[in-house]
Formats: C-alpha cells, structure tokens, sequence
C-alpha cells in the first residue's frame, strides 16, 4: 500500500509541467517599480517643447504631485506586460553599434508598445537606457510615440532625462507633431 502512495504522488507530480505559466507572468520589464524608485520629492528640471512649428523652453520646480504627473505618461509602456500581447513579443539581443551598451529588444508588430528597447551595460541589471514606440489607433485617430528614458550612470535608478516624440493625425484634421524633452537640473 505504501508503493500505491508513492507511485501516485510520483505520477501527479509528473503531469505537471515545471516552470508552466510562470513566463507569461514574468513581466519583460517593471515600469511601476522603475518610476515607483523615481521618489516623489521635488526635481528642477529644463523642458524643451516642440509643437509642429513651435518652441518653449522652461525651467521649473515640479512638487510631488507634478512630479508624479510627469512620469504617468510612461505608465502607456506597462502594456508589454500585459497577459494579451506578452507571448506575441520577440526578443533579440545585440550589441549597439554607436556606444559599447548591449541592447534587448522586444518587438511585436501588433502590441500597442511595438517595439521596446533595453540597453544595458554588461547585464540587464545595469540599464542605461530605454526607447519605446507606443501606437495607439482608432476611428477618430491614429498616434505614435517614441519614449526615451536616460539614466545618470549605468544600473542607477535615477532618471538623468527623458522624452517623448512623435504625432498625431485626427480624422478631420492635420497631423500634429510633437517633440518633449526634459532634462534634470
């Protein structure tokens, strides 16, 4: 009776495929702790604008809470990790041929993030960089934008800069093209 136990135990524990499911639950990457390890304490930080034609730079004092709202826009990139697109992402690895960073890419033509870009110096743990191309589409409007995220050394947490470029076309209307960029003081 004892052989039955441990036969049973042996063949149930057999069906279940090691590691099943825990891939799609791995995010490709953390977007909430990246900007949860932002802090919320104030930044000085220089703002480049462009809309179409137009330029605006300024310097500014951003509290907590502008602080918090000037991040939010890179929430958009938390959708790589979404269960609906996470299996259709492809990911090469490569070295970057204008600096001496290793980049990890994912692409997936069909996601809202198409295209996500890692670039890290030796080991992912030591990112220095990321881009983005976000596409968003619908009846009324179609826009792309290229996020950038630059961090002051290699593995430190703590943005240096970071933008935002691209456009975009109402139905009724013209394409409007924009270029944000924002640099820490």
């Amino acid at each position: 009776m004892k052989w039955f136990w441990v036969a049973l135990a042996a063949l149930t524990s057999s069906c279940q495929q090691p590691g099943a499911g825990t891939r799609a639950q791995r995010p490709l990457y953390n977007f909430d702790s990246l900007l949860a390890a932002q802090g919320t304490q104030p930044h000085y930080v220089t703002k480049i604008t462009r809309v179409n034609e137009a330029v605006d730079s300024v310097v500014l004092t951003l509290n907590a809470a502008d602080w918090q709202k000037e991040l939010a826009v890179f929430q958009k990139l938390q959708a790589v990790n979404r269960p609906a697109y996470r299996d259709q992402y492809v990911m090469r690895e490569y070295d970057d041929p204008r600096s001496n960073l290793t980049v990890r890419e994912y692409h997936a033509p069909h996601a809202p993030v198409g295209i996500l870009r890692l670039y890290f110096l030796d080991r992912p743990q030591r990112i220095q960089k990321i881009e983005a191309i976000h596409r968003e589409k619908s009846f009324f409007f179609s826009a792309e934008r290229q996020f950038r995220l630059q961090f002051e050394s290699p593995g430190a947490a703590r943005l240096s800069g970071f933008g935002q470029q691209g456009g975009q076309k109402v139905f009724w209307g013209d394409t409007t093209l924009f270029d944000i960029q924002v640099r820490m003081q």
